[in-house]
């Protein structure tokens, strides 16, 4: 069963201004909303040779759980950045590299599952249209 539901195409009644800043130098996220940080956490972006790409846009969908064909894995409460790069729930495998902050994806913004979860409902709730993202 493949949860997924496009946003882009709904017309977003929400008050909600939601605002996600990637530092890859920093391999942290913060997520603010209305202009109030509602929380800050670790992340890991891509690794040498598989980099996160610097961009400013809006959320271009979400998913339930988005199935990676070029890896063959789930990505769990994803949320599209841009054409192949999505923020995502990490595994307990990553933890480890996020706690040194160390680059170690193949490109996705991985994310630890508690705060992926809170992340994909904060962007459901806003909508995709509301939702600005600035990986730097």
């Amino acid at each position: 069963t493949r949860y997924w539901r496009d946003w882009s195409s709904d017309v977003c009644s929400s008050d909600l201004t939601l605002k996600i800043v990637i530092n890859k130098k920093a391999q942290n996220m913060v997520v603010s909303v209305n202009g109030e940080v509602k929380f800050t956490t670790m992340v890991t972006t891509g690794m040498s040779g598989h980099t996160t790409p610097s961009v400013t846009a809006h959320a271009q969908s979400i998913e339930r759980v988005h199935m990676s064909k070029e890896y063959h894995a789930p990505l769990p409460w994803a949320i599209r950045i841009t054409a192949g790069y999505f923020i995502h729930g990490a595994s307990e495998g990553a933890i480890p590299w996020m706690k040194k902050k160390i680059p170690h994806s193949h490109g996705c913004v991985r994310v630890p599952p508690v705060y992926a979860r809170q992340l994909y409902d904060l962007v459901q709730t806003a909508g995709i249209r509301n939702t600005n993202i600035t990986v730097n």
